[in-house]
């Protein structure tokens, strides 16, 4: 009984269980826990805030203006620091997967250096009746969104000390919200639904003109209700996630059902069988990078364009991935890059602009499409772009990406098959002769399954061929 005495009480002061002010004390390796870590199940959204709005689960990174410094007082690594300005605050991309979900979990921790009414901390705001997250209401109070009316006992507002607050909503409308690992209250909200329809902030509530002041360090989002022992460990640990180490490139290649190289050829080196090679292609030497071969140059015409073999690639699936390198020379309008135009339309093309990407997904209840601005302007330069389709908890998910991060995504309710009765053009669309692409393309692959985030980013960084 003594010894169990003595380790109790040893795991309580190492989790820090007296009270105190919480200072920086960690650097990233030393809390660092792996993604395979139960803690990490269902994992959504990972804000790191180390300089970047970058979610490490998705892959996307959101809006990190001049007025957010990146500073060394954090739990760990370093945090986002807030000077209360109307701009200072962080616009993350919207997510996908967390639509209408009612098991979720928000936590970060804070710092607040004062108090400033209704300045939003994690909030996401849609309307009065869908908003999720916590923000400062008055003078040592932090309130929970979701909950009306206000709450029963807020969380206490601690200025110039490091908490960590956490929110979790289940599906019985309950919230419960916990301050430094201990729990404070719950409440049975009206409705407590994530919705992912907008963007969520960092340091604001979208719909006040107030911003926070203070730091902002390892938010995070689960699709799932954290325990209150889950929530104790990510206080008393300071855990940190950690991606899993990047997949091999022959994990990459699983599902692969295509893949054309475009070295002066219609060849696909899955099925080992060849295409057609219209006379509107010409084979080019201006290449992405040098272990590219040679490339296939699409002189924007009907004949400018490689056809695949087979019509029915991804006839009959779920879930899909296209990838590509494209080089656009001239841009005309809704250029195709990859392009199936049948019962319905599949793949990729230019859309309204030479740097938007529009991505089609051919199911057979109707199409999905997305348009994403990419970082840089695929005329006159390599760029290595993406898309994937998946069904999901009851919704379809498009993803476009370029050089390796995510640019976006839509959602559409209901799941599907994919519908595909035609051959996949490389560089035309049957929808029209003027739908065809002026520039290069090489490397084109098609997949059988939705690619994760990390395996887009190692096929362009390591510049992967099959």
């Amino acid at each position: 009984m003594k010894r169990f005495i003595f380790i109790a009480l040893a795991l309580c002061i190492s989790a820090s269980c007296l009270a105190g002010p919480r200072t920086r004390r960690r650097s990233l390796s030393s809390s660092a826990t792996p993604a395979s870590e139960t803690m990490w199940v269902d994992i959504a959204a990972y804000f790191r805030l180390d300089g970047t709005a970058l979610d490490e689960i998705q892959n996307i990174r959101g809006t990190w203006p001049a007025e957010v410094v990146e500073t060394n007082d954090a739990v760990v690594g370093t945090a986002a620091s807030f000077n209360g300005t109307a701009a200072s605050y962080i616009t993350t991309e919207t997510l996908s997967l967390t639509h209408n979900e009612s098991n979720f979990t928000m936590s970060a921790w804070v710092r607040p250096t004062n108090y400033t009414a209704n300045a939003g901390i994690f909030y996401q705001y849609r309307s009065s009746s869908f908003q999720n997250g916590f923000y400062i209401t008055d003078t040592n109070v932090i309130s929970v969104a979701g909950c009306v009316p206000a709450d029963p006992q807020p969380i206490p507002c601690l200025l110039n000390e490091w908490q960590h607050i956490a929110v979790t909503y289940d599906a019985g409308n309950v919230v419960n919200y916990y301050h430094n690992g201990t729990w404070v209250s719950s409440y049975a909200s009206v409705r407590a639904e994530w919705q992912d329809i907008n963007s969520y902030q960092l340091g604001r509530m979208s719909t006040a003109v107030t911003t926070f002041q203070g730091q902002i360090d390892e938010a995070a989002i689960w699709l799932r209700t954290l325990s209150s022992h889950d929530v104790y460990r990510l206080y008393s640990e300071e855990l940190i996630y950690v991606k899993p180490a990047d997949p091999t490139p022959a994990e990459v290649w699983s599902g692969l059902v295509a893949y054309y190289a475009l070295d002066g050829n219609a060849y696909d080196a899955v099925s080992e069988t060849t295409g057609n090679w219209l006379s509107g292609v010409t084979e080019t030497n201006d290449v992405p990078f040098v272990a590219a071969g040679t490339a296939a140059y699409c002189d924007g015409s009907a004949l400018g364009s490689v056809e695949t073999v087979n019509s029915a690639l991804l006839h009959g699936e779920s879930n899909y991935t296209i990838t590509a390198w494209v080089k656009v020379s001239t841009f005309t309008a809704y250029d195709a890059i990859v392009y199936s135009y049948g019962a319905r339309v599949n793949g990729l093309s230019l859309y309204a602009g030479p740097s938007d990407l529009h991505a089609g997904v051919g199911w057979s209840t109707g199409n999905v499409s997305h348009m994403a601005d990419t970082p840089t302007a695929l005329t006159g330069n390599w760029t290595h772009i993406a898309m994937t389709a998946e069904n999901t908890k009851g919704y379809r998910v498009t993803r476009v990406y370029a050089n390796g991060e995510q640019l976006g995504f839509t959602i559409a309710t209901g799941t599907s098959t994919v519908l595909q009765d035609a051959v996949f053009k490389v560089g035309h669309s049957d929808y029209s002769s003027a739908r065809s692409l002026i520039g290069a393309a090489d490397e084109v692959g098609i997949w059988n399954r939705k690619l994760s985030p990390a395996e887009i980013a190692l096929i362009y960084s390591e510049q992967l061929t099959y």
